[in-house]
């Protein structure tokens, strides 16, 4: 199966054929979604959910539509055909917003079943992030350029095994072609060649000289490491990637925390909102937190609980509300 195809549900159809066409290694692409996907899901913890929705499937849903919205649904039992309630949580579109851009007019999306027009005092809303922007746009973004890279990284190393170009005829080509295939897989044995291997099969090597294979090896996995600095940063998982000899300096370290604490205190911010509205419109008690890694880390390193933490960097306290 190709690969690219197991994620039907995160990108429409147009998204994953532009991917076909950019995407060089679909297993080194397939790799760092997988682990990026992996690393946004773990950020929140949900708390006191009702029974009948999963606890990862508000994170799946703000990470691939950038919105989720909870309200209750009527079904009816396929046996006893009576009607009943549930809890549900949907993606959604907005058909209208008020003037604040918030919405009160909605169309849910839904996999297996008919979508629902819902009004404001039907549903409660939740944003990903204060622009309402999917978190999964960022990772395809990444784990494009990290792709980019491993290719070149490839293309490198290779260089590093085959440094010479030759030109000739196409027996000279066919013998080439078997020498090196051998070497590609790995072949330890040893070739006695004379001098004039090259004359009696009517072709000229070329030595590749000043390609600095090396150097860009190096110079790729220093740019690959700055690319996973950036995208840990983004979703403020505080860690510091460094191949520097020295240890990063204070302004260095804190520079990377603070870029952190702002996307992720945002990103805390709308679920505590939401958090606050389930409770104030429907009296349900859901809470939302930091994983226990990053609250802890968080705290070593600032002193802040989640609640300071939130007010000092989110500007309002919706953990208090």
């Amino acid at each position: 199966m190709d690969k690219i195809n197991m994620f039907p549900i995160y990108l429409n159809n147009k998204q994953i054929n532009l991917l076909k066409g950019k995407v060089n290694n679909i297993d080194n692409y397939y790799r760092y979604i997988t682990q990026f996907t992996e690393n946004v899901l773990s950020i929140f913890e949900w708390e006191n959910l009702p029974k009948e929705i999963p606890n990862h499937i508000l994170e799946e849903y703000l990470m691939r539509y950038g919105c989720m919205c909870l309200y209750q649904k009527e079904f009816i039992d396929s046996v006893s055909h009576e009607t009943y309630k549930e809890w549900v949580v949907r993606p959604y579109t907005i058909i209208r917003y008020n003037d604040y851009w918030q919405p009160i007019e909605i169309q849910t999306i839904s996999i297996t079943s008919e979508s629902d027009t819902l009004f404001s005092d039907k549903f409660t809303f939740c944003y990903n992030n204060k622009s309402g922007v999917p978190t999964f746009s960022y990772a395809i973004w990444f784990a494009n350029k990290m792709n980019e890279i491993e290719t070149s990284i490839n293309i490198a190393v290779k260089q590093l095994r085959i440094p010479y170009l030759f030109e000739g005829t196409q027996p000279s080509k066919k013998a080439f072609d078997d020498l090196f295939r051998k070497i590609e897989k790995g072949n330890t044995h040893y070739y006695v060649i004379s001098d004039n291997f090259f004359n009696e099969r009517g072709a000229v090597k070329h030595d590749l000289l000043n390609t600095n294979a090396v150097q860009r090896i190096e110079s790729l996995y220093m740019l690959k490491e700055k690319y996973m600095q950036e995208w840990y940063t983004l979703i403020g998982a505080h860690t510091n990637l460094n191949n520097k000899n020295e240890r990063l300096t204070e302004n260095e370290s804190l520079g990377y925390n603070e870029i952190g604490n702002f996307n992720i205190a945002g990103m805390l911010q709308m679920r505590k909102n939401f958090c606050r509205d389930c409770k104030n419109k429907f009296g349900l008690d859901i809470d939302v937190h930091f994983s226990r890694l990053i609250r802890d880390k968080i705290q070593k390193e600032t002193g802040l609980t989640e609640n300071d933490f939130l007010e000092f960097y989110g500007g309002d306290n919706y953990a208090n509300d």
